[in-house]
């Protein structure tokens, strides 16, 4: 943002001289180069609800945008699978965030995740691009799978504990992937994927804490007068019952109760001995 503070321009540096790419209004960032290091995936971000991808051929300087002009969507993240195809994470063409394949060739968009009934995070491809890693946020729960890249349906379920991503990433030889997710009790910790096997890496530090007194909460739902379930996040203390109830509504209008861990819910829970119940409740 030399240029302005608010406009991120593109530059390419190769270690000893620097040359403009790409100068425009707005926050642009890179999002990688294609497999034969032609073009150069381009992100911009207009909003919290709304950002766009762009390629950028770097012989001729012209900007390809993916998606109809003027369209109110948000891509989440993507990756090159071949020299001209894309995998991305977008509401392109739905209510719902998909993993969508793009081929630039024929302009085909082809949507991976229809079968499944909640919004896709984030994704990761191994350096080689054979290996895929994704994530759903199911109720609020982060929900992470591994699939061949070519073939995403044939996805496996990770095994991990209740929480919310903070990031996935592929090992250079992608035979592991490392996972950082805020649970309700420990906090952030990385946990490493190898095949079926996942294996805790790092214990966070709990300032004295002691977590044998922290509480997962249990995920429930309620029926609203027109049928429509609202799910929500139970937090119970640990003494007999019956215990006063804490309902906390969460802000918004994107905001979402999603179980990472919240210092404050504990103490709650825990020390004052406070039921907690957190709804997601609808229009957020």
């Amino acid at each position: 943002n030399a240029r302005h503070r608010t406009d991120n321009d593109i530059w390419l540096h190769d270690g000893a001289t620097a040359r403009l790419l790409l100068e425009r209004a707005g926050e642009w960032s890179p999002a990688g180069f294609s497999p034969d290091d032609r073009r150069l995936l381009l992100r911009n971000d207009v909003s919290v609800t709304r950002s766009t991808l762009h390629v950028l051929d770097l012989a001729s300087g012209q900007v390809t945008d993916l998606a109809p002009p003027g369209s109110a969507i948000a891509w989440k993240g993507a990756g090159w699978l071949d020299d001209t195809t894309l995998i991305g994470v977008s509401d392109l063409g739905g209510e719902l965030v998909r993993l969508v394949r793009f081929d630039l060739a024929t302009g085909a968009r082809v949507s991976l995740s229809d079968d499944l009934a909640w919004d896709v995070e984030t994704l990761a491809l191994s350096k080689d691009r054979k290996r895929l890693a994704f994530s759903v946020n199911e109720a609020g729960l982060s929900v992470v799978y591994t699939a061949p890249a070519a073939k995403p349906e044939r996805r496996t379920r990770v095994a991990l504990p209740m929480g919310v991503l903070g990031g996935i990433a592929w090992a250079p030889a992608g035979e592991r992937l490392a996972v950082s997710l805020s649970t309700p009790t420990p906090p952030s910790d990385v946990y490493v994927v190898t095949g079926r096997t996942v294996t805790r890496w790092t214990h966070s530090e709990l300032g004295g804490l002691d977590p044998t007194r922290f509480v997962e909460p249990e995920l429930a739902a309620v029926r609203a007068f027109d049928g429509t379930e609202v799910p929500l996040f139970v937090y119970r203390p640990r003494t007999p019952g019956p215990a006063p109830v804490m309902l906390r509504a969460h802000g918004g209008p994107e905001v979402q109760a999603r179980p990472s861990f919240d210092a404050f819910t504990q103490y709650l829970v825990g020390d004052l001995g406070i039921a907690v119940i957190s709804p997601n409740v609808r229009g957020s």
